[in-house]
């Protein structure tokens, strides 16, 4: 049986009736925790955006300068969906934040199981020996490359920044910086957008990225829930995934999500002018089609999600305290999945054959 590593937070009771008494709230408290080690102080709050309303809450991290996310998932009866996802960019070669299962408790309350999550940050660079740069998360639906905000048709954004938030700043200008590159996606010429998108985007990467988010499924990753990455030394952009609990056919809210939900070509005004270069277009289309014919089959995705679920089970069974629904729930996630990779792997090779027939 494994056993997962096992994190106690403990927290005064006046300092979570701060938190409980304003979810939102963005200080932190001072808190302390201990993983084997004896306890160490840390700053807690909660973190998330919808998930702060559910009674297992997600949480932030900062201890010394190494920050933490503990994800709840919540919203995910299998509580593999995010390290799945992450797995998979890394298999695509895509910065990726570690991910790993822990169970939390909350003064001495088991909470559950959560994953723990790295922060998109210098320390993040640093580990995987990139250069420095600025990165951003995007927080909202209005990070969604365009001069117009999402679903409002052309109303036009009150700043080309809106929607992020700084998380490390490196360039002078970091602001100004992404201001630039938003507002000359937008309104630079067909003719001069292949050579500017190679001079300021790591293209390659940006359609392995796509391939990723759409083969997941996750519909809310293409306009927030992700991190933006600026190589300083190259001057080009790089997106790395955020929050993948809302995927592999369940949404955000852990609804049962149609497979063909996500189109094949994604959405949000960066991806649109990527593939509006032929050379682009081919590329991701070829791309496309070896993963849905050697790595994304029921048999290989379905061997490394039935492994993740088998660590995790005995949790699974452990934090349910004798009630059967929610092991059979867990259980059942396993048909979920199946169902999934087969209608999506369906839906997305149909889509491909309509744009081979195109030419």
């Amino acid at each position: 049986m494994h056993t997962l590593p096992h994190y106690d937070i403990f927290v005064s009771p006046h300092h979570l009736a701060i938190l409980n008494q304003n979810v939102w709230r963005e200080e932190t408290v001072p808190a302390y925790i201990d993983y084997g080690k004896g306890p160490r102080p840390i700053q807690l709050k909660y973190r998330g955006a919808h998930s702060r309303f559910y009674d297992k809450k997600s949480f932030y991290i900062k201890m010394n300068e190494r920050e933490w996310h503990l994800n709840a998932d919540a919203v995910d009866p299998s509580h593999i969906r995010s390290k799945w996802s992450f797995d998979l960019f890394a298999a695509l070669s895509v910065l990726s934040p570690k991910a790993a299962h822990v169970t939390v408790s909350l003064n001495g309350q088991l909470l559950g199981i959560y994953t723990l999550l790295e922060s998109v940050d210098r320390k993040f660079l640093a580990r995987r020996r990139l250069p420095g740069g600025d990165v951003y998360y995007a927080v909202d639906n209005r990070a969604n490359f365009s001069i117009a905000l999402s679903g409002s048709g052309k109303k036009l954004k009150h700043a080309l920044t809106e929607g992020y938030e700084l998380k490390e700043r490196i360039s002078p200008l970091p602001w100004r910086s992404l201001a630039r590159f938003v507002w000359e996606l937008n309104t630079l010429p067909d003719l001069r957008l292949a050579s500017w998108l190679k001079t300021y985007v790591d293209v390659p990467y940006y359609l392995r990225w796509l391939a990723g988010i759409v083969l997941t499924g996750n519909l809310d990753g293409f306009i927030h829930n992700y991190a933006l990455y600026r190589d300083l030394r190259r001057g080009k952009w790089r997106i790395i995934p955020w929050d993948y609990d809302g995927t592999w056919g369940r949404d955000c809210y852990g609804k049962r999500a149609d497979a063909s939900q996500v189109p094949l070509f994604g959405y949000n005004r960066l991806t649109e002018r990527v593939l509006s270069v032929p050379p682009f277009r081919r590329h991701y289309l070829k791309l496309m089609a070896a993963l849905l014919d050697g790595y994304f089959t029921p048999k290989h995705m379905m061997q490394h999600a039935l492994s993740l679920m088998s660590r995790v089970r005995p949790a699974v069974s452990n934090a349910a305290g004798g009630r059967r629904e929610i092991v059979q729930r867990f259980d059942a996630e396993a048909d979920v999945f199946r169902s999934y990779i087969i209608q999506r792997r369906q839906f997305l090779k149909r889509e491909l054959s309509k744009q081979m027939s195109i030419g």
